[in-house]
């Protein structure tokens, strides 16, 4: 390595990192440097440490490397793990030593910035002195450890999470967020030591991960079935997907879980089409959560479900003649468009512009009213139910061309690609929501908090109807948040 390109890092040779760890009585001590730390007598009792190293000098790593072992010693009886910057670029020996060093009492591990270093930083490393790595011919578990995070960066060498991966018999969840392009292999070496060490294994989360193909999603998803079914699964569907890879095989995959799903997030997926979503529901009798709004529809289409689905499995015509309505009643969030209402009356757009469509143009009152009718009965019997969340409107404008959905007609579009209709912004085919269309038949959801049907052709919020709102659901709260998704590490969807 040249010089110069040490010297770049002087100023960052000054910062120190630190470490803090909090004792059982939720005290906490902050700001010693990580060449302390290997002088620190650290408490016995301390159950949390958070490590941080930022960019500096290469030359350091070894020292640090030393300090951060010194630290996992010193603390024999910790529960929260959390490791990031620098030390995860480093090359495979040194995290393969810093990660057989955690001790066997972590019940939490989280492992951010993970990107394999660079030839050049290796090499150089190699001369530096660091520690060096012994291969174990056996290592010991991590038989506490219940939550595995691995966030920011790619792992084009997949063996260090695999190593983790064996050592914990009993993990029952996992969190791999935004870790970018993966090859296939890798999905199957995790999916194939899930299988065989992962036996616990009840919440998978793929947040922002850029999933090759379906094939490698259905690995992922059958792998976690055979080990006893998934009870949470999240999936944003990163917009360079295009939704792509969670179409019918992987759905079906996913629906092979039915009978344990309590929480479901397909953030984008607009390929689960409105018939699996229907299955879902009339198959999954513990769910409590399934939210399948996008936060940007500038480039995430939304899940739809469509209205004719819906009545048909209430009229018992549903999937293989058996499911007559939802099963899931003790349903807490349902945040999902119900598309497909015939609304006769709305012959315009928010611009004026006039429809076309048979759903506005050949479909009668009366016809509406049935099917909208229909529908709030489903939404009824779910008695549990804190948000429905029909409509979302969140618009970035830096995606639109700087124009509304008024502007757009009520439709955004394809930033690269603006002459592409990406979905309505505004919702049309919708349920009215006034009384007169049946939503009185919402009175028994008296365990509403938070209600959203934003940028939608609705009467909700007109005089009649906010007064039978503040008379039947006395919950709502605007300041209310269900903090189930960020506290996974999600981005908060208000």
């Amino acid at each position: 390595m040249d010089n110069g390109d040490e010297d770049e890092d002087d100023d960052d040779d000054q910062e120190r990192g630190g470490y803090g760890c909090e004792d059982d009585d939720g005290g906490k001590e902050e700001g010693e440097t990580y060449e302390d730390a290997e002088k620190a007598s650290a408490k016995e009792t301390g159950t949390c440490v958070a490590v941080s190293v930022p960019h500096r000098a290469w030359a350091r790593a070894g020292l640090e490397t030393n300090a951060i072992l010194a630290l996992l010693r010193q603390n024999p009886h910790l529960r929260t793990l959390k490791l990031g910057g620098e030390m995860m670029s480093m090359v495979r020996d040194l995290r393969f030593l810093i990660l057989d060093a955690v001790p066997a009492s972590i019940e939490h591990l989280e492992l951010w910035d993970w990107k394999p270093a660079s030839r050049k930083k290796e090499e150089y490393l190699s001369q530096c002195g660091y520690p060096t790595y012994q291969h174990p011919d056996l290592l010991p578990t991590l038989p506490c450890l219940t939550k595995l995070v691995i966030g920011r960066g790619s792992i084009e060498d997949d063996a260090a999470l695999v190593r983790i991966l064996g050592r914990c018999p009993n993990l029952e969840t996992l969190c791999l967020h935004d870790l970018g392009y993966m090859q296939s292999f890798s999905y199957r070496s995790i999916a194939a030591t899930i299988r065989g060490f992962c036996k616990k294994l009840t919440g998978l989360h793929l947040i922002n991960c850029a999933v090759p193909s379906q094939n490698d999603l259905c690995l992922l998803l059958d792998a976690c079935h055979e080990s006893g079914g998934l009870k949470d699964f999240g999936f944003p569907c990163p917009p360079e997907l295009k939704s792509f890879v969670f179409a019918e095989k992987a759905a079906r995959a996913l629906l092979k879980h039915s009978g344990t799903l309590e929480n479901v997030r397909l953030d984008g997926c607009s390929s689960f089409s409105s018939e699996l979503v229907q299955e879902l529901l009339c198959s999954a009798p513990r769910l409590r959560r399934f939210d399948s709004i996008s936060r940007f529809r500038f480039s995430q289409m939304d899940v739809v479900l469509d209205a004719k689905d819906v009545v048909r499995s209430l009229s018992g015509e549903g999937v293989e003649g058996e499911e007559k309505g939802w099963v899931c009643l003790g349903l807490e969030s349902f945040k999902c468009r119900i598309g497909g209402v015939p609304r006769p009356d709305v012959l315009t757009r928010t611009n004026g512009r006039p429809f076309t469509g048979p759903l506005h143009t050949t479909s009668t009152s009366a016809e509406s009213l049935q099917i909208q009718q229909q529908i709030y009965t489903q939404l009824s019997r779910l008695t549990d139910l804190r948000e429905l969340i029909l409509g979302h409107h969140e618009v970035n404008l830096n995606y639109v061309m700087f124009l509304d959905e008024m502007d757009t007609e009520g439709e955004y579009y394809d930033f690269d690609n603006p002459s592409q209709d990406i979905q309505g912004g505004y919702q049309y085919e919708c349920l009215d929501m006034r009384l007169q269309s049946g939503m009185e038949r919402l009175n028994a959801l008296k365990a509403l908090r938070r209600v959203e049907v934003e940028a939608m052709a609705v009467g909700f919020f007109e005089e009649p109807e906010q007064k039978w709102v503040e008379e039947n659901w006395k919950k709502l709260d605007w300041n209310w948040r269900d903090g189930f998704w960020s506290d996974l590490g999600y981005a908060d969807y208000y």
